[in-house]
């Protein structure tokens, strides 16, 4: 069978990988639940598949900040953290599974997995999941790679976005476990991660790769994409995907933009390939039923239906658009806008590499502002910023929504999926709005 993990350090197999996961089996028994706080990306296969043959609860925290962490275990018994494997040379203390074996089992593993939302549009939710949920999800990722050429046992997986999170723990996670994938065990944050990950997946004998990751991220290593043919495909995800850097990223030849619409309620949900169709395909029996403006989803691998956080516009049985997130509509004098389509455009500005509308609503007229990081080589300070800002929006909308003032930032706070989680968005509106008065 194919490598399940490469590093660096290691290229591991699937028979390493059923030894570690008898002997973490053996270690997280005594537990209740396991709080899996796992970095290393193969530790956190290892402890998930662990607990799951265990038939214990899983939790992963929406980060590691205390007040997150407090909120995930308020209900916990017997909580156990697991952050790294057993010490080397401990023996296993169950029955050792071949691959095979091991894969069947998980299959029909009687643990569950407590998922958090990012907190982007409030505070984190929980939700439980369970070894079909997340796998049926996942193959939505595998179709999008199947699509593009990409197939299991000859394609490894590079991903950005955390693995506690929806997207990272389908997409790249389920992916490795449920449809055999290899999976690169380091974090990749800038371009030098992605080259050293490139050369170590070689090594392995990896030559065709695909990067999991989020338009956040995506941005970041863009220039680095142009000169690594060894990465074929792009599945991106947690946020809308510009149309303008699918396109140029699809420009140089032998690579495959793919975007996945989803949520994690419902786990991925559709696909489409921006440079070809604007227009997302629902997979896997999934259904979208409208009643009084707002959309539901079910699907035969969900436990029940799904209230959608977007408005869409079906334009087939199993096709739609989006129309932008519920209740995130700019009003200016009776125009509106997405606010979606607002951080888009504001996104594509040349010289910004990282920005958020600023949107606070008003009786007649929404206060618009931005929040930017910039190249300083580029656009220099805050007057040529905001000149370079509203020329872009006045290229895209009516003027009446470009913003009225750009913030200059050294970052912005986003999480491990590439989002602002919504506490800080409204700490960042109040640093720089409100103290104007």
């Amino acid at each position: 069978m194919s490598l399940i993990s490469f590093s660096d350090a290691h290229a591991l197999s699937w028979e390493d990988f059923a030894r570690d996961v008898a002997r973490t089996q053996a270690a997280l028994r005594p537990a209740g639940d396991v709080c899996n706080m796992a970095a290393d990306r193969y530790a956190f296969l290892v402890g998930l598949a662990a607990a799951l043959l265990n038939g214990q609860r899983t939790i992963l925290p929406a980060s590691t900040a205390p007040e997150a962490l407090v909120a995930a275990h308020q209900d916990a018994r017997d909580l156990l953290v697991f952050e790294a494997l057993p010490e080397a040379g401990q023996e296993p203390g169950e029955h050792l599974l071949d691959p095979i074996e091991l894969r069947a089992a998980l299959g029909e593993a009687q643990g569950v997995i407590d998922v958090f939302t990012s907190g982007s549009t409030g505070a984190p939710q929980r939700h439980r999941k369970t070894w079909n949920i997340l796998n049926q999800g996942a193959a939505i990722t595998r179709t999008a790679l199947a699509r593009l050429g990409l197939k299991s046992g000859t394609c490894g997986l590079l991903c950005t976005t955390a693995h506690q999170h929806m997207f990272g723990l389908e997409a790249a996670v389920f992916m490795t476990l449920g449809h055999g994938f290899s999976l690169y065990d380091a974090p990749i944050f800038f371009p030098a991660d992605l080259e050293r990950a490139v050369k170590v997946a070689e090594r392995a004998g990896l030559a065709r790769l695909a990067l999991i990751t989020s338009p956040a991220h995506l941005r970041h290593l863009e220039a680095a994409l142009q000169s690594l043919p060894q990465i074929r495909g792009i599945v991106c995800a947690t946020a809308p995907l510009p149309l303008a850097l699918a396109q140029r990223l699809e420009a140089r030849g032998s690579l495959g933009v793919m975007e996945v619409y989803g949520s994690t309620e419902t786990g991925s949900l559709a696909l489409r390939r921006p440079v070809r169709d604007e227009a997302w395909e629902m997979q896997i029996g999934f259904e979208i039923r409208e009643q009084e403006g707002r959309f539901f989803a079910d699907a035969p691998h969900l436990p029940g239906t799904v209230a959608l956080g977007d408005a869409l516009e079906m334009t087939g049985p199993n096709r739609f658009h989006l129309r932008g997130r519920l209740g995130e509509m700019v009003n200016v004098y009776g125009k509106r806008a997405s606010l979606n389509a607002l951080n888009e455009v504001l996104l594509e500005t040349e010289g910004v590499l990282d920005g958020v509308i600023l949107h606070q609503q008003a009786e007649q007229r929404d206060r618009i502002e931005a929040a930017i990081v910039i190249e300083a080589d580029k656009l220099g300070d805050e007057p040529a910023a905001l000149a370079a800002v509203r020329a872009q929006f006045h290229r895209h909308f009516d003027p009446i929504f470009a913003p009225k003032r750009v913030h200059l930032m050294t970052s912005l706070p986003r999480g491990g999926a590439g989002k602002i989680a919504g506490k800080d968005l409204a700490r960042l509106k109040q640093q720089c709005l409100l103290a104007e008065g």
